[in-house]
């Protein structure tokens, strides 16, 4: 009795067409399990149509009123998705409960994994300073964005200034 194998060698040697065909289906097979294995790239985090909630996971003191807050993103592989000339708005509620809006650009870049820090500047009487001074770690700020009218592209100009 003639095993699998053999009536498999015999197909493909004495036919051609056969080979072609055996060939072409296991090149279809390995580019499915090369594209199912590649790790997909994270989208991003910000959406410019609805405010999204970033928790708190780090403040660090830099001066008596300045602070450095580090965000950290849903995925640790994600990026904020900011392109460069644009800026996120902060959305919160003051003390009388009505919403405070403020735009900020972060100081990490697009390229940073996982977390976006901003350094803020606190002014005693600035709505959204107030809410930000009151801030622990694991509490949340609404983000939105990209937000501005500049959009930049690589190699747009030759120089600036």
């Amino acid at each position: 009795m003639a095993s699998i194998e053999d009536h498999l060698s015999s197909l493909l040697h004495d036919n051609p067409a056969g080979m072609a065909i055996a060939v072409a289906v296991v090149a279809v097979l390995l580019l499915l399990v090369m594209r199912m294995a590649a790790p997909s790239k994270p989208k991003t985090f910000l959406n410019p149509q609805e405010f999204q909630p970033l928790p708190l996971s780090r403040i660090d003191t830099l001066t008596h009123n300045t602070k450095r807050f580090v965000f950290k993103l849903p995925d640790p592989r994600m990026r904020l998705g900011l392109p460069t000339g644009q800026h996120i708005t902060f959305l919160a509620k003051d003390s009388d409960g009505k919403d405070v809006y403020r735009p900020y650009t972060p100081v990490t870049d697009d390229d940073t994994l996982g977390a976006v820090e901003f350094v803020i500047k606190l002014y005693e009487q600035g709505k959204m300073s107030q809410v930000l001074a009151k801030m622990k770690v694991g509490d949340s700020m609404q983000m939105k964005g990209p937000r501005g009218r500049f959009s930049y592209t690589p190699n747009m100009k030759r120089a600036f200034g």
